[in-house]
């Protein structure tokens, strides 16, 4: 009677080219969750901003986006002016950060939603190389938007 199934050198074999592929994928599963890692934390930055803008409008009050120990790779607070927090965004680090602001330590938004600096970017960059991949600008007006194109930027560095 002939028996139907795998032989135990084809299993070896087909284990053996299953250990190749992952090899070969996992570098690139580390930049996609690196990619990922940086769009998620433009696209929330991006939020916390609009957030504040429209939380001076109902207020009719200044509210400040403020980077925690002035590094916006830490994370950031949404707070009043009297320093009440309203919320915080805490982050691991591991994403970098960088900005034009005032000493690159807060966006403030005046009563009308205008913000009250000239206009800024903040750059979510690569942490092994100077290059940003988003760029969120904040104009005076206060309208904030988000580009996403590969650049090298000089701040990255």
């Amino acid at each position: 009677m002939q028996q139907a199934g795998f032989g135990l050198i084809q299993l070896m074999a087909g284990v053996a080219l299953i250990a190749v592929a992952a090899q070969l994928a996992v570098p690139g599963f580390g930049h996609m969750i690196e990619a990922q890692r940086r769009m998620e934390m433009a696209n929330q930055l991006t939020s916390a901003l609009r957030s504040a803008r429209t939380e001076a409008i109902m207020r009719n009050t200044p509210v400040l986006v403020h980077a925690i120990d002035n590094d916006w790779s830490l994370g950031w607070r949404i707070m009043l002016e009297n320093e009440d927090v309203l919320r915080e965004h805490a982050s691991d680090g591991k994403t970098l950060i960088t900005g034009n602001f005032r000493g690159n330590a807060y966006v403030r938004f005046n009563g009308l939603g205008s913000a009250l600096s000239s206009n800024g970017t903040l750059l979510v960059c690569d942490a092994q190389q100077p290059i940003s991949h988003y760029r969120i600008l904040v104009a005076a007006s206060g309208r904030v938007r988000v580009e996403s194109d590969k650049a090298l930027q000089q701040p990255c560095r």
